[in-house]
């Protein structure tokens, strides 16, 4: 029997759920409901539903977790509660929430499925389709983990556009410190689990990336600039002599520095491009640099920050280090129209594995 979220049982909860305009009533199945020596367990629930003169009765499987791995474990269990009834059951499944990428899998995989937050599908081929979105989750602590795209943890996110597959954890973590990033075990641990509970890494045998686009989505969605804490605008006369004097600068006196010039990577219609350049030291940065302080036409920004996904899997070339691919995607799908069409080339380039491994 599965605990519901407040820690009761399903029989305690079982008169909560509600989908409205259909009548809904549920009970704990007996033996006898769906026989459980023939599979070893039963529905959580069964579950009647009531519209004017049509009724249906549905065998449940009920989670306290809404990840996507969770949706797709239960559908498969509710599928087989349904075909051991031989007809007297539909399938459904009943989660705290179920967002509108989840409404669509059960649309798709012909399930049945009511969240405790208000929404659902009820499905009943030829006879009754019922669909509700639009609810607030009221059980937010039941969410996929979403920080494991965002800010350091989504290092480990980040790593599997260097490379599709890994043999352990600890290669992961191995091939994070060897791009530039610092974290810990534990963290990479965490943050393979939650991208495992979503679905975007699968765990048999090696660690793989199962779902690129959908994981480029979720860094996207999830993405915020870098933490900056002070920014100089200004011109230099001489870029090649600039940029070579700020990676000296950078050996010299230990500075995180990268730069971020979109157009290294895709063709923006613009006229003179500003070169973001971030650094841990902006003061150290600019010794013996001919630079002039300027909101005048500058075309550098200096960026002071030392958040860790700017400067994660740079690139060197021409004697200076640009940031990543990745990188770069993400700050052009952040901005205005003219930008987020400009990212689609750096998107597709990432999907077709160009960068990968460099």
């Amino acid at each position: 029997m599965t605990a519901s979220l407040s820690g009761s049982t399903d029989r305690e909860s079982a008169g909560k759920i509600q989908f409205p305009p259909l009548n809904v009533s549920s009970t704990v199945p007996g033996k006898g409901d769906v026989e459980r020596h023939r599979i070893g367990f039963q529905p959580d629930l069964i579950l009647t539903v009531t519209w004017e003169k049509q009724q249906h009765s549905f065998a449940v499987e009920q989670k306290a977790s809404s990840t996507p791995r969770t949706l797709e474990a239960a559908i498969g269990q509710a599928r087989r509660y349904a075909d051991l009834s031989q007809g007297q059951y539909q399938p459904m499944v009943v989660l705290p929430y179920l967002g509108p990428d989840a409404l669509e899998r059960l649309v798709s995989a012909q399930v049945s499925g009511i969240d405790l937050s208000g929404n659902g599908i009820v499905l009943v081929l030829g006879h009754l389709f019922v669909y509700r979105t639009g609810e607030k989750n009221k059980f937010p602590a039941s969410a996929p983990i979403r920080n494991v795209y965002r800010g350091t943890t989504s290092l480990v996110a980040r790593v599997f556009f260097v490379r599709r597959a890994f043999p352990s954890v600890t290669e992961v973590l191995r091939e994070i410190t060897h791009r530039g990033g610092e974290t810990s075990m534990s963290t990479v641990s965490k943050a393979l689990r939650g991208l495992q509970e979503d679905l975007i890494v699968g765990r048999e045998g090696d660690i793989r990336l199962l779902q690129p686009p959908k994981l480029l989505d979720l860094l996207a969605s999830n993405y915020r600039g870098p933490d900056v804490v002070h920014c100089v605008r200004g011109r230099v006369e001489d870029m090649p002599s600039a940029l070579k004097r700020f990676t000296a600068n950078a050996r010299e006196f230990d500075l995180s520095l990268v730069g971020n010039s979109p157009s290294r990577y895709v063709v923006l219609p613009s006229s003179e491009e500003t070169v973001d350049i971030y650094t841990s030291s902006i003061d150290e940065l600019l010794r013996n640099v001919a630079f002039r302080e300027t909101n005048r036409f500058p075309n550098v920004r200096l960026l002071e920050s030392r958040d860790q996904t700017v400067y994660f899997d740079r690139r060197e070339a021409d004697g200076f280090y640009w940031v990543s691919p990745l990188q770069a995607y993400l700050g052009l799908a952040s901005e205005g129209k003219r930008e987020q069409q400009a990212s689609q080339q750096i998107r597709s380039d990432l999907l077709q594995l160009h960068y990968e491994d460099r």
